[in-house]
């Protein structure tokens, strides 16, 4: 008798006998959910928190939006400065 693998003897494997959909899908979910809370929380962590008083001068990042297309990539970066 020659060594078959399962595929051919049409036996299922042991990871198909005993995987459950309905499991599955809410583990997924449930790390999903996890991996939302920790990206949360990193990104979070990184933050600086600012307090801006009435009259201060402030800086504005220029998003692609509002650069002038003709400057390239040597465009300025920062608009301003505006009083809050």
């Amino acid at each position: 008798m020659d060594a078959m693998i399962p595929v051919e003897v049409g036996e299922p494997s042991f990871r198909r006998t005993h995987f459950h959909e309905e499991s599955n899908d809410g583990a997924i979910q449930d790390e999903l959910d996890v991996l939302d809370e920790r990206m949360t929380r990193r990104f979070n962590s990184k933050l600086k928190p600012r307090n801006f008083q009435e009259g201060d001068l402030v800086w504005r990042a220029t998003g692609s939006a509002r650069r002038n297309p003709t400057e390239g990539k040597l465009a300025a970066n920062w608009d301003g400065p505006f009083r809050v």
